[in-house]
């Protein structure tokens, strides 16, 4: 009788049921998501913005390849592989390796939120049943970047043409504290986060409506690494919300958010 017989140490230095990947091994059983290294290489700020990206190491690795192919493209063509790539790299992150979300950001895109080239993203994101995360942040130093592209209309819009698609609207939509609260009350499918804007002028308008008319639609988020979230976390329990306003902020909200 023939018997098979192998090293439990292959060659590439992993044990049997394991693979090698970048610095050691993992079980093949289960997909990776590689982790950044401690203090890795940070652009500056108007880098950061440009990019879209804190890290050179998140660049979209589209866009390196579409730079070095066609560097001067700027064209229909281009923006439909961009697209064609975006959503199959939602496909993959979520299938994959159990990615809970999608993002936007149409300040840093400069096209406003209820855009046609966003609605493949938001179908997507409806079919998978995951939520996008409207970034609506005005940051500085961006070029040819429009504040009104993050008004809380083009929210509206785009809660009404996809009403099953769940919306986080990321920095609460300042400085339109007020719109962005009808809106998060009108809208069954829209969130509102307050990261980097909790103590701005008429922030007060925010924790009111977390605590009577929009309770349930307020979620806690920190805008890590930007701001430290042990500091946040702090910070919300000093503001004047209620008890019942925090828990939903902390947890309630989000698990409904998330299906948890």
């Amino acid at each position: 009788m023939y018997t098979e017989t192998s090293s439990c140490t292959p060659a590439n230095g992993c044990p049997q049921n394991q693979g090698s990947l970048p610095g050691g091994c993992g079980a093949l059983a289960f997909p990776f998501v590689a982790m950044q290294q401690q203090d890795p290489p940070r652009y500056d700020q108007r880098e950061a913005l440009q990019q879209g990206t804190l890290f050179p190491g998140l660049d979209l690795p589209f866009h390196k390849e579409l730079r070095s192919r066609f560097p001067a493209a700027n064209t229909a063509l281009s923006e439909l592989m961009a697209l064609d790539f975006a959503i199959d790299e939602l496909g993959l992150m979520v299938e994959t390796h159990g990615f809970r979300g999608a993002a936007i950001d149409p300040f840093l895109a400069k096209i406003p939120a209820n855009h046609a080239k966003y609605y493949p993203i938001y179908a997507k994101c409806c079919e998978f049943d995951i939520p996008v995360v409207i970034s609506t942040g005005m940051a500085t130093l961006v070029d040819g970047a429009d504040p009104e592209h993050c008004h809380p209309r083009y929210i509206d819009a785009v809660a009404r043409d996809f009403p099953k698609l769940k919306i986080v609207v990321s920095h609460g939509c300042y400085p339109w504290v007020n719109e962005i609260i009808m809106v998060v009350q009108r809208n069954r499918n829209v969130y509102l986060e307050l990261s980097e804007y909790e103590q701005s002028p008429f922030s007060e308008g925010y924790i009111q409506a977390a605590n009577t008319m929009i309770g349930d639609k307020v979620i806690f988020a920190s805008a890590h690494p930007f701001l430290d979230f042990k500091g946040q976390i702090a910070l919300y329990r000093k503001l004047p919300f209620s008890p019942q306003a925090l828990e939903n902020i902390f947890y309630n909200n989000a698990a409904k958010l998330l299906g948890l």
